[in-house]
């Protein structure tokens, strides 16, 4: 990504060489950022949101919510680049352990930050 927008960089130099300077690729830079911010503040409200449920909605301890976010985080990061199927089978384990353990609810949430997650984390690596 960086090489990329290195390349960019260096072509557009060579090219204007004596000419001044383009300020469309500033314009896209700051465009991609206010994307890339968008994302993970809207990432980072999920994360608030299923923390706040998993607290006073499941009545399960704060730790135990924090956590269990934390590892869906992990999860996302270390499968982000998995084919959607497998994504979809740890959903489905996901809110199939929840069923197992009586907590539906807490389970779907987690499943959705997971989820969640791995469409922020495509986003934010392939733009």
């Amino acid at each position: 990504m960086k090489e990329e927008t290195n390349r960019e960089e260096i072509k557009e130099f060579i090219s204007n060489t004596g000419k001044r300077p383009r300020k469309n690729l500033s314009r896209r830079r700051k465009r991609k950022t206010e994307e890339q911010v968008t994302a993970i503040a809207g990432f980072v409200l999920m994360t608030v949101i299923f923390i706040v449920v998993g607290i006073f909605a499941c009545k399960m301890p704060v730790v135990l919510v924090c956590v269990i976010a934390l590892l869906e985080v992990l999860l996302a990061k270390c499968f982000y680049n998995l084919p959607i199927f497998l994504h979809i089978l740890v959903v489905v384990a996901q809110i199939v352990a929840g069923v197992i353990g009586g907590q539906v609810l807490f389970a779907l949430l987690a499943a959705l930050v997971y989820f969640i997650s791995v469409i922020v984390l495509c986003y934010l690596y392939r733009t």
